[in-house]
């Protein structure tokens, strides 16, 4: 990237944080699109996907690296998004690629 790319970046959009401290700093319903690459490995609690759920209003994607997890896709039905598609990389073996979305989408 160059200098004027990072700065209009810096200027133009904001600094995301998640933690389990506290809600997300959104309204409900404002994002279409949620990403999560090669972040869903770590352990989320699940206030977080909840808090997920209650900002989109379209869809979540994301990917996670080991053995198809059940339990991901329990989560996220918990959490209140339902699973479309739930599949492993063609190209990185062991890598698997979701998309959900919630209920209100």
């Amino acid at each position: 990237m160059s200098w004027r790319s990072l700065h209009r970046m810096e200027s133009s959009f904001p600094r995301i944080q998640i933690s389990p401290t506290g809600p997300l700093p959104f309204q409900d319903d404002t994002f279409d699109l949620i990403l999560a690459i090669f972040v869903l490995h770590f352990t989320l609690p699940p206030s977080t996907l909840m808090d997920l759920a209650r900002v989109s209003c379209g869809y979540f994607v994301g990917t996670v690296y080991g053995t198809r997890s059940e339990r991901l896709e329990s989560m996220l039905a918990d959490a209140g998004f339902s699973v479309l598609t739930y599949v492993e990389s063609r190209h990185a073996r062991g890598h698997f690629i979701f998309s959900a979305t919630t209920d209100a989408s």
